[in-house]
């Protein structure tokens, strides 16, 4: 393991909490730790200026290797389905991943 593995690795374990993700295809669920962010993002739209709440999950590269839009995580008993095409970080350790309230 490297620093980074390491460094990543201890985020987690302070920070993180438990969530189970479950794919899309039927796969079987699998118990995963995130860090989970919920800003506001504001969209425009024309004059317009809309707060829509987004959920943003950053997960382990190790937990799941393929994140797909339509997946769902659920934690605390809230279902979030990803949407869109999640992303990795420069060590591609960690996955960014989209979500909205299902």
């Amino acid at each position: 393991m490297n620093v980074f593995d390491l460094a990543v690795d201890a985020v987690f374990q302070n920070f993180g909490v438990p969530a189970t993700y479950t794919p899309v295809s039927g796969g079987t669920a699998t118990a995963i730790t995130v860090l989970a962010k919920r800003p506001d993002e504001v969209v425009g739209f024309g004059e317009t200026r809309i707060a829509a709440e987004i959920s943003l999950f950053e997960i382990r590269a190790s937990d799941i290797a393929d994140p797909q839009a339509g997946d769902v995580i659920t934690l605390n008993g809230i279902d979030y389905t990803v949407q869109g095409t999640p992303s990795r970080d420069a060590e591609r350790l960690v996955w960014v991943v989209e979500a909205f309230i299902t």
